[in-house]
């Protein structure tokens, strides 16, 4: 494979394995050979992937509470023509991780920001629960106060959408506890503990189910992504927000405009689209 020429002064955002070492591509290890700097979350845990590669790049640690001052640092050293490289703990980073102040920032300065794609838990889930039929919405890391968390899911209950988050195996216990009074307790729910590495489980189950499994003790250990099925069509709601939407669009496009375009984002019936669409009054008719 003939090397890729660097680019000087570019930022190269690297996929690391979410488990299995094997995963890192040949292209992310040829880049954190030749960079000037790696940056990452935790050099400790770092270390292994570096020295499983034989990657002896100076390291510097880049995380949430160190980001602010780090940033102006490294966008010194990339006016200076340095390559760097930001990896997280696993997979991708920016999914849930440090790096977006930097992003932001080297776009903001004209410097080159590079993806170098690879694993992630993230698409990995979405792919193994075979419930991302019409797409999916990433949460990330739900709040860990009860009420955010509840807030959180009566936003989700009747999304058209899967939708997808990490979780602690400290907290499956209450958020399975809240996820089961809001859901139907047939909805189907993955869950995925520990992908790609040795203990690795992949579960398809409903809500109730789920709810059983929690109780008897499982999924105490190990990094969790947790994927819910979408709204069954029959049960998805002209919420007030949709409400509202159809409110501003109602001055500027035909009903048939609306009810189209509002089916195709939300999937809610278009007999049910249309009705609430003539119901309301265009400026002007009353």
């Amino acid at each position: 494979m003939r090397a890729e020429e660097m680019i000087s002064g570019g930022l190269y955002l690297v996929s690391t394995p979410i488990g299995h070492l094997a995963e890192i591509s040949p292209r992310a290890v040829d880049v954190l050979h030749r960079v000037d700097v790696i940056l990452c979350e935790d050099t400790r845990h770092s270390a292994r992937l570096l020295q499983h590669c034989h990657i002896h790049t100076q390291v510097w640690s880049f995380h949430q509470h160190n980001q602010g001052q780090q940033v102006s640092k490294v966008l010194s050293a990339l006016q200076q023509g340095q390559t760097f490289a930001l990896i997280s703990d696993a997979g991708m980073p920016l999914i849930s991780d440090p790096g977006h102040p930097l992003v932001q920032a080297c776009h903001a300065a004209g410097y080159r920001v590079i993806p170098v794609s690879g694993p992630s838990a993230v698409i990995s889930a979405a792919a193994v629960s075979g419930l991302c039929v019409n797409g999916f919405s990433f949460i990330g890391f739900l709040p860990t106060k009860r009420g955010a968390r509840q807030a959180v899911f009566a936003e989700m209950v009747q999304h058209p959408r899967a939708w997808l988050f990490f979780e602690a195996p400290h907290r499956m216990s209450a958020m399975v506890e809240d996820l089961a009074q809001v859901l139907p307790m047939e909805r189907r729910v993955l869950v995925a503990r520990e992908l790609t590495k040795h203990y690795e489980e992949v579960m398809l189950c409903t809500v109730q189910s789920l709810c059983e499994r929690v109780r008897s003790g499982a999924f105490q250990r190990g990094e969790l992504v947790i994927v819910v099925e979408a709204a069954p069509a029959q049960v998805r709601a002209l919420t007030p927000d949709l409400k509202a939407m159809i409110a501003e669009m109602r001055p500027r496009l035909t009903t048939s405009e609306i009810v189209k375009w509002l089916h195709a984002l939300t999937q809610v019936p278009k007999k049910a689209l249309y009705q609430a669409v003539i119901e309301v009054p265009r400026k002007g008719d009353d």
